[in-house]
């Protein structure tokens, strides 16, 4: 669902790596603007979300190997495959197969239906 937003921000980085010359690691002391640009966040009750988008842009290219991975994401293609619904919805192929505390509910839950 990110893919577009992922997408832009590889086209950013792009930008001002070709526009100062700057190298990935140069990249770190910089702040994006790509969620700001995208999405218009002007009522009160976006405030929240306007804030969590102002911090994704400040930290994301400090984050360790993010810059690296999201452009080669991006030569791959990735980001041109739109994945199905299926697959988007499926909450236990994205969550409760890869995540132990989630099995763990899922466990109990059979034993408390078993026993009852």
């Amino acid at each position: 669902q990110q893919q577009y937003i992922l997408q832009q921000e590889a086209k950013d980085i792009r930008k001002m790596m070709a526009g100062k010359n700057l190298s990935v690691e140069d990249l770190a002391t910089k702040k994006m603007t790509t969620r700001r640009d995208m999405f218009c966040l002007s009522s009160p009750t976006e405030k929240a979300c306007a804030k969590i988008e102002q911090f994704w842009d400040a930290t994301l290219l400090r984050a360790p190997n993010r810059v690296q991975r999201l452009l080669q994401l991006d030569e791959a293609g990735s980001f041109l495959q739109t994945p199905s619904r299926e697959f988007v919805l499926d909450r236990k192929t994205q969550h409760l197969d890869i995540t132990p505390s989630a099995q763990d509910v899922v466990r109990n839950c059979d034993k408390i239906i078993s026993r009852s």
